[in-house]
């Protein structure tokens, strides 16, 4: 079907870490009483939800944007070969080539 070969940059990691560290922020609020307490008094403020949901979208779009994927080129001798150029996943246009 697809054969490609994905490409994880630098900066791609370190916003997949801030996502396992917001994750692990969520638990530990949920664990703490006092947290909670604050943070679902946060929650019952409308603008601060609006905010919450406006920001999602571009964390999102933003993480869409960091999956980066290689095409496999036409096999000559039985080989799958991956090409230089890699695209991202959001819009699968070619990005720039990988040194």
């Amino acid at each position: 079907m697809f054969d490609v070969k994905f490409v994880f940059l630098w900066t791609d990691a370190v916003l997949w870490l801030l996502v396992l560290g917001l994750i692990g922020y969520v638990v530990y609020v949920l664990r703490t009483e006092e947290l909670a307490r604050k943070w679902r008094k946060v929650l019952n403020n409308k603008t601060a939800v609006a905010a919450a949901a406006v920001l999602s979208v571009f964390f999102a779009a933003a993480l869409a944007d960091s999956v980066h994927y290689r095409r496999a080129l036409p096999a000559t001798d039985g080989a799958a070969v991956h090409g230089l150029r890699f695209r991202k996943g959001l819009y699968g246009e070619p990005d720039r080539r990988v040194h």
